[in-house]
């Protein structure tokens, strides 16, 4: 049997803010979501004799801040 376990692993540390002039809240959490759908990969490590395969869903968070930075928003505290 092969057990299935789906995470997300990862920190941001402090809460980060992105501002762009001219773009709504709605704008930002889509432009936020597409660079962390882009930022995200999954790894499996299998386990012998245990469950099987754990999966879990990471993301590479320099790139996801390069990503919103390179849509034309700046990084500050919340």
């Amino acid at each position: 049997m092969v057990g299935v376990l789906v995470s997300v692993v990862g920190c941001l540390g402090p809460q980060a803010h992105w501002s762009k002039s001219g773009m709504t809240g709605a704008e930002r959490r889509r432009d936020s979501n597409d660079c962390l759908n882009e930022a995200s990969y999954t790894k499996t490590v299998t386990i012998p004799h245990q469950w099987g395969e754990v999966r879990t869903r990471e993301v590479d968070y320099d790139f996801y801040r390069r990503c919103m930075k390179t849509k034309g928003y700046r990084e500050g505290d919340a």
